[in-house]
């Protein structure tokens, strides 16, 4: 029987008959493995139930109908006071790799956390781009944080051989640190001569700091003066990737050599026609050895399939058992029954001819054709045809020549490869008999229609054996021309593979900087224009680059950079690295931040995780989440070096850092909520005691029998909670929680309460953010009428109400005291949070204090004001969030208004929020001013309703770790305990040799799938599922609070980045080729 207190509750056994006080056991789970009672032995056969919590304390919302049941309502109460605290740098194209050994994977792994902790430690940032060029720091407009999010200086010598980066698998090299705020950028004007223009774009292109807009938008790409340029560059990469997928094919395997993805130099535009007669050149020869191998393999698959027919046919005639008179009869066509009556042996085929069969066949060929069979010649056709056409080609002939026809065949035991599709397949060889012309061309009709392949079968037995002797040698000769050809060409294909590479890389980049060419505008004079976007920072870079051009041009102009004014909207440049890049990446897939915006993925490093923590908290899934997430780091170079493109692979390994700190969170939220596969563990001693002695235990004996059902036992915090010098558990949820039958309750209460309080403190620190775009951008306006009535809107309410429960956690336990000026009967009184928050909206008045002029508790105590005057300061707070309404709404558009009228002039446009015009300047003042005040009215009521539906929101903390708990709880005992229990029950003190079998075969499967669930279902799923919920708290509950993104990225033209989009094409063509 289950109590209606919320408290935590104990469970022993004890039996049902002959009850003795002595024998009344004490389950030592309470006591985690300390006798916490020295009553009697301990038995398994009944069970009663302990309660903590105070006799006198009550379920308030049953029985009380004003007092509904809440989420922040904590009705059980503990000791509540003060003391009681509850790259990547080259590309591969290895596909096959030896493994590592376990020892390696560790070391792997430790410095893989070595250098995270490094990276994230360093004080001074790391400077290279995609392209491993210098870079500019981030900058921050109040205080440069970026310093604590670097990475480690690159060595000055050549970095070691790393795995190319493709489609998406591999982050880009260490391109700086994480940015608080956008990279401010510039609008430039480049300008050079038409012949140097190459080598101006191509060290643009080295650096990898330039945006290059596209001058020619009303252009198609046929009218782009480099289009012949483009053309011939893909025509020499479709070259090259059939000659790459040729060398993967080769056999035995050839080694690649890698391309060196860092190491760039701007190829010369001349090299282009030595590539392409070169290129050509190898093809032309590669393809004519592919064709010529084709025709010697189709030609000699013929021959030795000639060979078997004459082997079968050959053997089939001599195991018939016919002298040499009856086999010439028939093989030179003479009617002569004498022999044909002969043939009665059996063969390997599917059956014998007889000689009832061949009369049957003459007697119904003659009356079909009206002749004598002395007439008409018996012979028969022979060729090869696939096994699995073998019955319809068959049923066809004997449909066909209406029975007239008879058709043996036998499969051949050598299997054969098709020359052009390389698919094995198994062929029988068939021989028809059959009488005269007629038949004879509908039996070739036949095989045609099945794709048989009739072959020419010598007459006589020494004419076959006399071509079976000139065949084999031929056949021999064969293979020799086909050995001899693959060697050729491996010894071509061989010789590529030291420079394919080199080439595609040239070609690559080369194709990378005419098409940036297209982009630039060409005047009359031969000189070229191109308008780029450039980070203010590495503009030295930019002109560094030019200066290099200029050397090469001789006495060509040097071309020229001239910063100019634009309208359009600078491109948002967040400088990143491979550990922050996939933060930036999860804010970037809400929406790009606008210009010079303040940039979320520096702070959700942090908060992403420990939300995720919060819902995915128990201990061991979050040590195999860690654990997979530090053998991806370790295993990283050898991922990329294989170059997968499986799209969910690659999903998990480019997260593979955000599951590092995931896994790290959620095994410290694990601690806190002392959860281990969904059971606690006992390391410090829990602080709870037995209070009962045995006469209590012999009335509940009693009880049992009596009433047949479970008592239940409370235990009092008053008595049974040891509130000494230890204080409570040292770290985390005390153990005895998981023992309790009222556990829920407690631990909802407790995980709704702290998702409350971060969901509201995250909330504010979104609104505090804005603050910092307001100032930036300089709209005093905005920080008057938005952020200000925002932070006063949020602490009247909700950060009063967060308040509210850390004072409740403090001051309220269940002693007897004086709490906030008034008197504090015990834990029945102590304050409904949720309740309170309905009478402060309501603005219902309330009885002060919990006690009457006498001394005696007052009914409902629970719904007494907390402290003097709370009335009084709940309905100030009420009136000053409703009053910041009003100024949300209004002031903006109010204030704009004013400042219009008094100046005359139109609305700034830095302010103005539509850029329509009208003729008439009253209606365009009228239009504006009403489109500021709707667009006023939309963000007012979107906050004001979003502060109560995101607090609602962020409960979902405590649903998921809920479900989580659950389900880990539901699989160890429902799954694993059942079936290690069964193994128990069944065995027996001297066991025999199947029982033992089949035991260990139990406890092996149990232990197996629940392994195998919980790491789909617990760790995959509700990983997955946390993930995506941590996703929607930060795009939604955080982010829309000071985050507009509606930016466009800023997207250098880079040469590592041509390599890079040519090695992924070059893997879908061989995929799309496969």
């Amino acid at each position: 029987m289950v109590s209606p207190s919320c408290s935590p509750s104990v469970h022993w056994d004890i039996p049902a008959e002959d009850v003795h006080i002595d024998d009344i056991p004490f389950d030592d789970r309470f006591g985690f493995g300390t006798r916490l009672s020295s009553v009697s032995p301990r038995n398994s056969f009944f069970r009663a139930v302990f309660r903590i919590g105070g006799q006198i304390e009550r379920d308030r919302e049953e029985r009380s109908d004003e007092s509904p049941l809440m989420p922040f309502d904590n009705s059980p109460h503990l000791s509540l006071r003060s003391n009681n605290s509850q790259g990547y740098q080259y590309f591969y194209s290895n596909r096959v790799y030896p493994h590592r050994s376990l020892s390696y994977v560790v070391r792997k792994a430790s410095s893989a956390i070595s250098s995270i902790s490094r990276s994230f430690t360093a004080l001074s940032p790391s400077r290279h781009n995609d392209s491993g060029i210098e870079t500019a720091r981030g900058y921050s407009d109040e205080l440069n944080l970026s310093e604590m999010f670097t990475s480690p200086q690159p060595p000055s010598h050549p970095p070691p051989m790393e795995a190319p980066s493709v489609s998406g698998l591999h982050s880009p090299p260490d391109s700086g640190c994480i940015s608080f705020r956008s990279e401010p950028v510039s609008r430039y004007q480049l300008i050079m001569c038409k012949d140097l223009a190459y080598e101006c774009i191509g060290e643009m292109g080295v650096e990898g700091v330039v945006q290059i807009d596209d001058v020619n938008r009303d252009l198609s790409l046929f009218q782009r003066h480099f289009v012949r340029e483009v053309r011939r560059c893909d025509d020499l990469e479709r070259s090259l990737r059939y000659m790459e997928r040729q060398i993967y094919e080769a056999t035995p395997p050839i080694q690649l050599i890698p391309i060196d993805a860092v190491h760039i130099e701007v190829p010369k535009a001349s090299e282009i026609n030595q590539l392409e007669t070169k290129i050509k050149e190898l093809e032309t020869r590669i393809r004519s050895s592919i064709e010529s191998e084709e025709r010697i393999l189709k030609t000699l698959m013929s021959m030795v399939e000639q060979k078997h027919v004459i082997l079968k046919v050959e053997q089939y005639l001599s195991e018939q058992h016919m002298d040499s008179q009856a086999i010439q009869s028939i093989e030179e066509g003479e009617r002569d029954d004498g022999p044909l009556t002969g043939i009665t042996g059996t063969f390997s085929f599917d059956q014998s001819i007889t000689s009832h069969t061949l009369s049957l066949l003459e007697s119904e060929e003659m009356e079909m054709s009206g002749m004598e069979s002395s007439n008409v010649p018996l012979w028969f056709s022979t060729g090869v045809i696939p096994v699995d056409k073998k019955m319809p080609f068959e049923r066809c002939l004997w449909r066909a020549c209406r029975r007239t026809a008879f058709v043996r065949i036998t499969e051949i035991e050598e299997d054969f490869v098709d020359p052009l599709t390389n698919v094995t397949t198994r062929k029988c060889v068939f021989i028809v008999f059959y009488r005269g012309d007629s038949l004879k061309k509908i039996v070739n009709n036949v095989c045609e229609g099945y794709g048989a392949s009739q072959s020419e079968c010598p007459k006589t037995s020494r004419g076959r054996q006399h071509y079976l002797k000139q065949l084999e040698p031929a056949i021999e000769d064969m293979t020799l021309v086909v050995r001899r050809t693959r060697e050729d060409r491996h010894g071509t294909l061989a010789s590529c593979a030291e420079f394919v590479h080199e080439w595609m890389k040239s070609v690559h980049m080369q194709k990378g900087i005419y098409h940036a060419l297209n982009k630039c505008a060409l005047d009359t004079n031969g000189f070229l224009s191109a308008e780029c976007w450039i980070p203010t920072q590495s503009i030295q870079k930019v002109r560094g680059a030019i200066d290099r051009c200029g050397s090469y041009g001789g006495h060509l102009p040097k071309p020229v950079l001239n910063e100019i004014e634009s309208k359009a909207i600078p491109p948002t440049y967040n400088v990143t690295n491979k550990y922050t890049k996939v933060f930036q990446d999860i804010v970037d897939a809400y929406g790009v931040a606008n210009y010079r915006e303040v940039n979320p993925a520096p702070y959700i490093i942090i908060s992403f995780p420990f939300l995720f923590a919060l819902m995915f908290g128990d201990s061991a899934h979050a040590f195999l989440l860690l654990s997979a997430s530090i053998a991806l780091i370790a295993m990283e170079k050898n991922i990329q070096k294989k170059r997968i493109r499986d799209e969910i692979f690659t999903t998990f390994f480019n997260g593979r850092y955000i599951m590092l700190l995931m896994g790290i969170f959620s095994l410290y939220t694990g601690f806190i909520y002392n959860d281990v596969f969904g059971k606690a563990g006992n390391v410090f001693g829990s602080n709870w005691r037995d209070p009962y002695n045995s006469t209590q235990y012999a009335k509940w004996a009693r009880f049992l029998m009596k009433h047949k059902r479970m008592p239940v036992a409370t235990l009092d915090p008053a008595e049974a909670y040891r509130d000494g010098g230890d204080g409570p558990y040292q770290f985390g949820l005390d153990p005895v929680w998981n023992v309790a039958d009222n556990r829920l309750s407690f631990i909802n209460s407790m995980k709704m309460k702290v998702a409350v309080i971060f969901g509201i403190t995250q909330m504010t620190f979104g609104v505090i953010l804005s603050y910092k775009n307001f100032k930036f951008f300089g709209s005093r306006i905005e920080i008057l009428t938005s952020f200000i009535p925002q932070v006063v809107f949020l602490s009247s309410i909700f950060l009063y109400l967060c308040g509210q429960i850390i004072v409740k956690w403090i001051l309220f336990s269940v002693e007897p005291g004086h709490v906030l000026g008034y008197e504090y009967p015990g834990s029945n009184c102590a304050p409904s949070l949720l309740i309170g928050l309905i009478n402060m909206f309501m603005m219902k008045s309330r009885r002060e204090g919990y006690t009457n002029d006498n001394g005696t508790t007052v009914p409902n105590c629970y719904l007494s004001t907390w402290y003097p005057g709370q009335s009084t300061v709940e309905m100030g707070l009420l009136l000053t969030a409703l009053l910041c309404i009003p100024v949300m709404l209004l002031g903006k558009p109010l204030s704009i208004l004013m400042k219009r009228n008094k100046k005359r002039e139109p609305i700034p446009e830095e302010i103005a929020l539509s850029d329509t015009q009208s003729t008439n300047g009253h209606e365009e003042e009228e239009e504006n001013f009403v489109d500021i005040f709707v667009h006023s009215g939309i963000h007012t009521i979107e906050f004001v309703l979003g502060c109560i539906s995101h607090t609602a929101s962020y409960l979902r903390l405590w649903a998921l770790s809920l479900a989580h708990a659950q389900l880990s709880e539901v699989l160890w005992h429902m799954l694993l305990m059942n079936g290690l229990n069964s193994v128990s029950l069944h065995s027996s003190p001297s066991p025999s040799p199947s029982s033992l079998l089949i035991s260990g075969l139990v406890a092996f499967l149990s232990f197996f799938i629940f392994g195998v669930l919980t790491v789909a279902i617990l760790v995959v799923m509700e990983g997955l599922s946390a993930f995506l919920h941590a996703l929607r708290l930060h795009w939604v509950e955080f982010q829309s609070k000071f985050y507009s993104g509606g930016g466009v990225i800023f997207q250098p033209f880079s040469l590592h980045q041509c390599i890079e989009n040519g090695q992924h094409l070059s893997d879908v063509m061989d995929d799309g080729g496969d």
